[in-house]
């Protein structure tokens, strides 16, 4: 058995080789902080598209509502007075 440290442990003691460590450490963590940054980028993304989808399909969707709504009572009205539903029950009072 020898006493003298393997040639990786004594370079990891060297200045050079810690500023190198830290170098690629330091690099690591900005990548990771940008990629999580635009997973969340995308994710807000796609909800303002969803959002904006659903807005959109229920304005449109809001406004046939009312113009159906307003069609029945239309048309209800217009058979009762084609009728004389409403005539019977202003004579019969």
């Amino acid at each position: 058995m020898h006493l003298w440290p393997s040639m990786r442990l004594r370079d990891s003691f060297k200045e050079n080789y810690l500023k190198k460590l830290d170098w690629n450490l330091h690099r690591m963590n900005i990548e990771t902080r940008q990629q999580q940054r635009n997973q969340s980028d995308f994710a807000q993304q796609k909800l303002l598209e969803t959002d904006k989808r659903d807005s959109e399909a229920s304005g449109c969707g809001g406004i046939a509502v009312i113009l159906r709504e307003i069609l029945m009572i239309l048309s209800c009205c217009y058979c009762c007075f084609c009728c004389g539903a409403c005539v019977f029950d202003e004579e019969s009072s």
